[in-house]
């Protein structure tokens, strides 16, 4: 088992994506909404990707404990999910932002917790790439995207993953694809929300969020009203009593 995975140990994962209403649909919302929107839940923000493949990987190799695995079950099942990165490129280098709470128009204007950044080496914003020829053109990118090196990534993430760059110039949230395990942009900015937080989840009721009690939350024609803006309705376990 990996450092990191045995690191991830200590965090609680939302084992069920948000749900569409009467439904076992994954609600679909944007990168911001999802986030606001698992805080009310409990949770502090979304997996990471290096966070997700580190999983996934130990999932395939049958290394992941089964709290663990019931959530990477669901995070591979239908629509995809929200991480908590942010990337841009210059058409030259790429930079991938960790722990983004809210997306900026400008990389200067961006909040994070840490950063990293590659040469891309010919590789062309906008467009889709396999694993093998992100390794191709720079070995350090793919390890940094897939955790391990070329030859110990299992062969199922060699065939069924890839990295979809964004556009040039924009920052653009990043998540996994529909039906897929590939690191996929957003352009439709619509992907499922799951909450992780480190240690145990906080009860939501007589909690605190943003100095204020959450009994103040509104319902309004079916959603969350909350600091004047509308979030998708919360499942019935975590409404405010």
């Amino acid at each position: 088992m990996s450092g990191l995975v045995k690191v991830l140990q200590g965090i609680e994962f939302e084992l069920k994506a948000l749900r569409e209403e009467g439904s076992d649909f994954k609600a679909l919302m944007s990168r911001d909404d999802s986030f606001a929107n698992l805080k009310l839940r409990g949770y502090e923000r979304h997996l990471y990707a290096r966070e997700y493949f580190a999983l996934l990987i130990a999932s395939l190799e049958g290394k992941l404990p089964s709290d663990k695995q019931l959530a990477i079950n669901d995070m591979n099942k239908g629509r995809g999910e929200w991480f908590h990165d942010v990337v841009f490129t210059d058409g030259e280098k790429i930079t991938f932002y960790e722990g983004v709470p809210e997306i900026a128009n400008e990389p200067s204007q961006l909040e994070y917790t840490a950063k990293k950044t590659f040469e891309l080496n010919g590789l062309m914003p906008a467009n889709y790439y396999s694993v093998i020829q992100v390794f191709n053109a720079n070995p350090k990118l793919g390890k940094h995207i897939w955790t391990k090196a070329y030859d110990k990534l299992p062969e199922f993430i060699k065939t069924r993953s890839g990295l979809f760059l964004p556009e040039k110039n924009t920052v653009w949230p990043v998540g996994h694809g529909y039906y897929s395990y590939d690191v996929y942009v957003y352009y439709c900015n619509y992907g499922a929300s799951r909450g992780v937080v480190v240690g145990k989840k906080n009860l939501i009721d007589g909690k605190l969020i943003d100095g204020k009690n959450i009994n103040v939350i509104e319902q309004f024609e079916g959603y969350i009203k909350w600091h004047g803006k509308l979030y998708a309705p919360l499942p019935e376990q975590f409404q405010p009593k």
